[in-house]
């Protein structure tokens, strides 16, 4: 008799993704997941955003790992699919795996999808609202048919902050090459940290004397990611004169320091326009990424039976899914989408 496939399901929704300040070799971890049927293993996702190692620093690199300190056996076997999924609920890519995992062990089973294709050619398919969705099922083969469904999701936020302000240099036609000057801009709240920013001009020996400004928070975890930058004319109206988004690079470059397309020349020869009273005003429009804002742990479905549990998604289909969905909404869309079927063909990828 056909007892049935266990099946586990793990859902990871990444909100801000493209907010992400990890360099190559750097992981954001998932909360730990584990499931009654899984005989006492835990398991974990870390996902690498500029790749492991670096010969594929053009990678993102999703993984699965065991706990080395959970209480199942020495050595436990699996089948696995790791995916990255789309809106709908449908994979974009996946790979599935037969392995068996040892306790302690490094060995994990890896996702690996390109950063321009996630970033550029398909950014809306894998990025809606900015939300990477990866899903990541378990199994644990006792038939050939899906009878029980276990299923948990989490989500991790990453702190966006977005900051403009105004820097002033009055007496601009008298600033020197390499002189800065500097103000500081600090938040409304209580909070004591603040944003040094700094203008000055570049060296004139080869070419013409650019202007460039030095935005600078106070706080390490307070990461510039991007920034817009408009001069302020004596009309009141602004003209875009640089601009700076380092999220989709490779190697994260620090944008700290940005140049202005704007000469000095360029900006006395307009003297009447651009420095009414001699005073240049340079508004400047930063976002940045302030770390994790929150990681949880949000549903968990025990050990049901997939025709009970489709029962239920027949029940709540009716039920308006929002623009920006909860972590329970996209598990329906996922359900309602046929993400779990009975019979799954196997390949070592699916596009």
């Amino acid at each position: 008799m056909d007892n049935g496939k266990k099946e586990y399901t793990f859902f990871w929704f990444l909100e801000s993704y493209s907010y992400c300040w990890h360099k190559n070799g750097e992981e954001l971890t998932s909360p730990p997941f584990t499931a009654e049927g899984l005989e006492g293993t835990a398991w974990e996702l870390g996902l690498y955003p500029r790749g492991v190692i670096d010969e594929n620093k053009h990678h993102v690199t999703l993984l699965l790992s065991r706990s080395a300190s959970d209480d199942g056996p020495e050595r436990y076997s699996i089948s696995c699919e790791l995916a990255v999924l789309a809106a709908d609920g449908s994979p974009l890519r996946s790979v599935e795996y037969e392995v068996e995992f040892v306790k302690g062990s490094n060995y994990v089973c890896g996702l690996f999808l390109e950063m321009d294709e996630i970033f550029l050619r398909r950014k809306a398919d894998y990025l809606p609202h900015d939300i990477l969705s990866i899903c990541c099922k378990i199994c644990k083969s006792e038939g050939k048919v899906v009878r029980n469904v276990g299923q948990s999701s989490a989500r991790t936020r990453i702190r966006v902050e977005k900051i403009s302000f105004l820097h002033e240099v009055q007496n601009f036609s008298t600033l020197k090459t390499k002189q800065k000057r500097t103000a500081e801009t600090r938040p409304h709240s209580k909070v004591e940290h603040f944003i040094s920013s700094s203008l000055h001009l570049t060296d004139s020996s080869c070419c013409e004397e650019k202007i460039a400004i030095e935005i600078v928070p106070s706080d390490a975890d307070q990461i510039l990611r991007k920034c817009d930058l408009y001069l302020l004319d004596a009309s009141g109206n602004v003209k875009e004169c640089g601009k700076a988004d380092n999220r989709y690079d490779i190697e994260l470059k620090s944008i700290t320091t940005l140049p202005l397309s704007l000469t000095r020349e360029a900006v006395l020869n307009r003297k009447s326009e651009y420095l009414p009273d001699d005073k240049f005003s340079l508004l400047c429009k930063c976002t940045f990424s302030r770390g994790i804002e929150f990681q949880t742990t949000e549903e968990t479905v025990h050990e049901i039976p997939l025709a009970v549990l489709r029962k239920t998604i027949e029940v709540s289909a009716a039920e308006k899914i929002s623009t920006y969905p909860s972590a329970s909404g996209d598990i329906k869309v996922l359900y309602i989408n046929n993400s779990f079927t009975d019979v799954h063909l196997k390949t070592k990828t699916k596009s």
